[in-house]
C-alpha cells in the first residue's frame, strides 16, 4: 500500500511538471558564450551567488519550475575549483530506473536539465554538470548519512 501511494503521488508531481512545461515553453538560448571556468576559490563563489540570483530570477519568472530546488555547488578538483547545480526534489518518475542500479532521464527530465543550463548562460556562468536528485535517491543518501553517522556514535561509544 505504502508503494502504491508512492508510485501514485511520484506520477501525480511527474504530470504537474510536465504540464507546466507545455504550459511555459522556454525561449531558445541566447548567441552568447558563457563564462570560463573559475581560476580561484573566490571567483567561483561569486560565480555561484550570481547563478544563484540568476536562478532565482527565472524561477520567478516562470522560466524553471519552482518545485525543484536548485543549488549551485563549488567542487574543488585537483586544486581547480568547478561549478554545478544539484537539482533536487525532482519526481520519481522523471528518472527510469534501470536493473543495472543506473538511472537514465525522462524527456521531461532532459528538458529541466536544459532550462538549468540556459539558465547558467544567461548568467555567464559556466557549469561543468546539472545533476537532477530525484526524491528516492534523496531519501537513499539520507538513510546512508545517518546510518553513518550512527555508526560512528556507536564506534566511539
Amino acid at each position: 500500500l505504502y508503494e502504491a501511494e508512492a508510485l501514485c503521488e511520484s506520477a501525480a508531481q511527474q504530470h504537474a511538471l510536465s504540464s507546466w512545461m507545455q504550459q511555459h515553453p522556454q525561449p531558445p538560448a541566447p548567441c552568447m558564450v558563457a563564462g570560463a571556468r573559475p581560476a580561484t576559490l573566490d571567483e567561483a563563489r561569486v560565480m555561484r551567488d550570481k547563478l544563484l540570483q540568476t536562478l532565482a530570477e527565472q524561477c520567478q519568472d516562470q522560466s524553471l519550475p519552482t518545485g525543484p530546488g536548485y543549488i549551485p555547488v563549488i567542487t574543488i578538483d585537483g586544486g581547480r575549483p568547478s561549478l554545478s547545480v544539484d537539482v533536487c526534489n525532482v519526481p520519481d518518475s522523471m528518472m527510469r530506473s534501470r536493473y543495472d542500479g543506473n538511472e537514465t532521464l525522462s524527456p521531461v527530465g532532459e528538458e529541466l536539465r536544459a532550462r538549468v543550463e540556459t539558465a547558467s548562460g544567461h548568467a555567464g556562468v559556466r557549469v561543468e554538470a546539472v545533476d537532477l536528485e530525484s526524491d528516492l535517491q534523496r531519501g537513499i543518501r539520507r538513510l546512508r548519512t545517518h546510518s553513518q553517522r550512527l555508526h560512528e556514535h556507536l564506534d566511539a561509544a
